[in-house]
């Protein structure tokens, strides 16, 4: 009869349905529920791919739409709320170049209409015209409509896990093969 050796190097478990930490990766419907220290295999998840792949350090945060509504009815206890109850997680996502050049272009639509929306607001402080603040608004909306079709979003994130939404249906087949 033979043992295992002690000094072996462990084995980790690898499959469709285990990163390459050995940690399950998980799906729940359309959404891809990834725990904390879990690596993604290596498939695009915008859209499938499985050449060519970057690992781009996304951070993601999530807020409880009650912690919202209150942020908006009451703003200084809805900041409160808002701050003591948002959830940020970091993650090593795997994207194919033309997905990751389409996640910089939306970044950097949602950092332009930002600044265009704070130099509106000051500039209804020193011109007193709020148009630029109204433009900036509208700009911002549609940085963030723009972004979602080219980013990955937190469906939720809580003290062991993020829920990933936008996943490519090609990649879920990939990753649950």
């Amino acid at each position: 009869m033979m043992s295992e050796n002690p000094y072996a190097p462990p084995v980790q478990r690898r499959g469709p349905l285990h990163g390459a930490a050995g940690i399950p990766l998980q799906r729940e419907g359309d959404v891809l529920v990834v725990p904390f220290g879990a690596t993604i295999p290596d498939v695009c998840l915008r859209c499938g791919a499985v050449d060519d792949l970057v690992k781009r350090r996304a951070s993601f945060q999530w807020t409880p739409a009650w912690a919202r509504v209150l942020l908006v009815l009451c703003a200084l206890p809805g900041l409160v709320a808002f701050l003591v109850t948002t959830k940020r997680a970091a993650l090593d996502v795997p994207l194919c170049a033309p997905c990751d050049a389409r996640w910089t272009t939306a970044r950097n639509a949602i950092v332009g209409a930002v600044v265009l929306l704070v130099g509106g607001v000051l500039g209804v402080k020193i011109l007193e015209d709020a148009t630029i603040a109204l433009v900036g608004l509208v700009a911002l909306v549609g940085a963030a409509l723009f972004a979602r079709t080219r980013m990955l979003g937190a469906r939720r994130i809580d003290d062991t896990r993020i829920l990933l939404e936008r996943v490519a249906p090609a990649a879920m087949a990939k990753l649950f093969a």
